[in-house]
């Protein structure tokens, strides 16, 4: 086992000296480099507004005090490989990086990169001893930037590194710039008003997060969002257009049975909490920004070929319409049929076209019951006099002939019913009186409408197969 290699006193006043673009002492200067590896520094090590000429290298250095070089310009690299604070921050906010930036830090509590411009990108390993949070806000990015655990894609990576919350929003993605998160497990996760420039790239990999902020993204028709193996189960997307994101190995939320977004049971538990108040005082907007989101989703899937997905999607979109309908006016009723319309019946009869089990069990459900209400209101043999009626009564039948009867009769009523619903015109019975015409129309109608949904749900189910 190697010794560990000793350390150097060094401090702020030297690195300053360092620093300027005059001659440097042969200790620090290489070259176009300078020099401040395996540095020790007591006390805190401040900079700002200086201009550094040469590459700067802090690899394997300590700062005890923590260490802050802000509003400054590198015109060489910044190199701060295995870079100690022990828990202190480092601040690097509002400085402009003309070459490429790679930071390895070790027992870092907060690295600060805000408001910087970056020429050719950076490199950010999260180390694994603390969990270290990471603040890009407001950043204008070109070049190839990655944020990832250290040994992602290296024989020796065991998984997701936890790190604390990594910040973005209000950044810029410059023409053909591209950012990778790779192999990270964090509490939240801040995207919102992110601008994606012509060809620009995000890519996530291995990445969960308690809360994916991803909301109102700008972003022009050739740049490009990819997912790989991430947990969207806390991803808020309000406002960004999801058409042409790609999703492979995505773990969405869950909600009875179907994958949906994290703004759906959200706004579902505000509405159990609140129903009536929130109905007036909450706007639109949000269930119709939620639509809208499941409406892309659809579109998305569709081009895939991923019909399944597509399908819990589409019945999103049913939701919040179903949502977003009007309630009768009265309090009353407001609070007990707020749901019950037009959205909450195709549900009902179909699960929005999705079902073709559903469907078939209620167009069963239907004959049978229609067959009940003809045996009460009467129907009569076409060759003869003979009528079947039924008064309607809570008794059951006192021996085993009447419930042979009874069966027989169903069955006769069963078949009339059917035959109705088919439109056959020979059939030996009809329905009895004025009652029994309204009955064989009503019948009619809901039939044909509910023939129309089962064979709409088949046909759904057999494109879902032939994928």
């Amino acid at each position: 086992m190697a010794a560990p290699i000793a350390l150097r006193a060094a401090s702020a006043a030297e690195l300053l000296d360092a620093l300027d673009t005059g001659d440097l002492p042969e200790s620090v200067a290489l070259g176009s480099e300078v020099d401040f590896s395996n540095r020790h520094f007591s006390e805190a090590v401040t900079i700002r507004g200086k201009r550094f000429a040469k590459t700067l290298r802090l690899d394997d250095s300590v700062f005890e005090a923590g260490l802050s070089i802000t509003e400054c310009q590198f015109d060489g690299r910044l190199s701060a490989t295995g870079i100690r604070c022990n828990g202190k921050p480092v601040d690097l906010a509002d400085c402009i990086f003309a070459d490429h930036v790679v930071i390895r830090p070790v027992a870092i509590a907060r690295l600060s990169l805000r408001s910087g411009q970056f020429a050719k990108g950076f490199e950010i390993a999260v180390a694994p001893d603390q969990p270290m949070s990471v603040d890009l806000r407001f950043s204008r990015i070109r070049g190839d930037c990655t944020i990832k655990a250290p040994a992602f894609r290296q024989p020796d990576y065991l998984g997701r590194v936890a790190m604390g919350e990594l910040k973005l929003y209000e950044s810029v993605l410059e023409k053909e710039a591209s950012l990778e998160l790779l192999g990270l497990e964090l509490p939240d996760l801040t995207l919102s008003d992110i601008v994606l420039q012509d060809k620009a790239s995000i890519y996530f990999v291995d990445v969960e997060a308690t809360t994916i902020w991803m909301e109102n993204l700008r972003v022009t028709d050739k740049a490009n969002i990819s997912f790989y193996d991430v947990d969207f189960s806390g991803a808020q997307l309000a406002g960004t257009n999801m058409e042409k994101f790609v999703f492979s190995r995505v773990t969405w939320p869950q909600l009875a049975g179907r994958s949906c977004l994290r703004g759906e049971i959200d706004l579902r538990e505000k509405l159990r909490s609140e129903p009536c108040a929130l109905r007036e005082r909450e706007p639109a907007s949000a269930r119709e920004r939620l639509a809208e989101n499941y409406r892309q989703l659809v579109l998305n899937f569709e081009a895939k070929r991923n019909y399944e997905l597509a399908e819990a999607f589409h019945m999103g979109e049913m939701e919040m319409a179903r949502l977003q309908a009007e309630p009768l006016p009265s309090s009353r009723w407001r609070r007990c049929l707020r749901n019950f319309n037009t959205y909450w019946l195709y549900r009902f009869v179909s699960v929005y076209g999705t079902s073709y089990r559903r469907a078939a069990l209620v167009m069963a459900a239907l004959l049978l019951v229609f067959s009940g209400l003809f045996l009460l209101n009467g129907m009569h043999y076409r060759t003869g006099k003979e009528r079947i009626d039924y008064t309607p009564c809570l008794c059951l039948p006192a021996s085993a002939e009447d419930w042979t009867v009874l069966g027989q009769d169903f069955v006769a009523a069963f078949g009339m019913t059917l035959s109705i619903a088919t439109l056959q015109k020979d059939r030996p019975m009809d329905p009895a009186g004025v009652g029994g015409s309204v009955l064989s129309s009503l019948l009619l109608l809901l039939a044909s409408s509910q023939a129309a949904l089962l064979l709409f749900a088949l046909r759904r189910k057999f494109r879902r197969a032939s994928i």
